[in-house]
């Protein structure tokens, strides 16, 4: 996608999966038990994006007794193909598959991954899609990502940044996997599930309270997205694995410069007396690998480029979702007081780098429309 003679790679869309999905693409013993839409109110999904509705409802699972109902629309896997037509795009898949048994959520994430190829073959030059792994079993995490970069094209892999059966991040288990996405040079994208979907989750706290959502949004994703960056910094990771990218998607970016502010500060002030000792601060390791998605309409961002410079910024429509500025996305973003320089950074280069996607030429953008990754 172009606009004003900015190419703009979009981190964060995500896809609205059919309702057929599983029964399509979810593959032996377990086909018998696929995830399940239930009925109920349904609000209208307009195609042309006049009126978004409910679009938190096109999941439509049930979660933590919290019933979300099955989107009128959800069954047509390219009923936003007109949308899809407008913009270059990311995708990112949501299970709430962490209390499953670990093959049964590998089973999910290969259907998954399996759909995810096929739907982005309608559009291949702009369409590319990031691959769900399961953490609960990190050998077969690992097989998958080298079957969905080698054989479907993934662009990166996409994984939750909250612990998963009790197993975080930054547990020595889950280096093999990190060494993994080394060796394939795709990066891993941290991104919140739905609220609850997860046992160790932000918002489990305020489940039951009147005001649940906007309590419980408001702080998931960016409390979850500041341990993920703890873990790979001050945790270790990134001193291990010095070619890993890493992006921190759908959590704002407004926090970050006072977040690592913190994670140095502590870790002068405490880090001298812990077992695993880190060469550089928490701060430098995440300007060296990490990126993280402003959202298009977030003023509070712009300080924080101004002060950390604009290489570690991707920008985020998160289409479809209902708090998401679509389809006036990338006129908020516009609206933002950056420079010719740090939009361009922020709109193409960045996110290029981050998934290793090649800047068409000059005279072939009309026609070429790279899409950004993530699903």
């Amino acid at each position: 996608m172009a606009r004003d003679g900015y190419l703009i790679l979009d981190s964060d869309l995500h896809m609205m999966e059919p309702d057929d999905l599983w029964s399509r693409y979810l593959e032996g013993a377990h086909r018998a038990n696929p995830p399940r839409f239930f009925g109920g109110q349904q609000r209208k999904l307009d195609t042309s994006a006049a009126d978004k509705g409910n679009a938190d409802a096109i999941m439509g699972m049930e979660v933590q007794g919290l019933a979300i109902p099955a989107h009128a629309n959800a069954s047509g896997a390219t009923a936003s193909s007109r949308e899809l037509r407008r913009r270059s795009r990311a995708r990112h898949p949501h299970f709430q598959a962490a209390r499953a048994a670990a093959d049964y959520a590998a089973a999910l994430a290969r259907a998954y991954n399996n759909w995810a190829a096929d739907y982005c073959q309608s559009q291949p030059a702009r369409l590319k899609f990031a691959a769900q792994v399961a953490m609960h079993n990190i050998p077969a995490a690992i097989d998958e990502a080298r079957r969905c970069v080698k054989e479907l094209g993934a662009v990166a892999v996409i994984g939750t940044p909250n612990p998963v059966n009790g197993q975080h991040l930054h547990d020595e288990a889950c280096d093999p996997l990190w060494s993994a996405l080394e060796e394939l040079d795709v990066p891993i994208g941290f991104h919140p599930t739905g609220n609850t979907s997860l046992k160790d989750d932000a918002g489990r706290r305020y489940v039951g309270h009147a005001n649940f959502h906007p309590i419980a949004h408001a702080i998931r994703n960016p409390v979850e997205l500041m341990g993920a960056i703890a873990s790979m910094t001050t945790g270790g990771i990134l001193e291990r694995h010095p070619r890993l990218r890493c992006a921190f998607l759908e959590g704002t970016a407004g926090w970050l410069h006072w977040w690592l502010w913190r994670l140095d500060d502590q870790w002068e002030k405490f880090g001298p007396g812990c077992e695993h000792q880190l060469t550089m601060l928490p701060s430098e390791y995440f300007t060296r690998q990490g990126y993280i998605a402003l959202d298009v309409d977030e003023e509070p961002a712009v300080d924080v480029v101004n002060k950390m410079g604009p290489d570690y910024f991707v920008v985020s429509t998160d289409y479809p979702h209902s708090d998401g500025a679509f389809p006036d996305a990338m006129h908020e973003f516009f609206g933002l007081p950056f420079g010719p320089e740090v939009r361009r950074k922020i709109l193409w280069e960045n996110c290029a780098r981050l998934y290793n996607i090649a800047t068409p030429a000059a005279g072939l953008t009309k026609d070429i429309r790279v899409s950004a990754t993530r699903g």
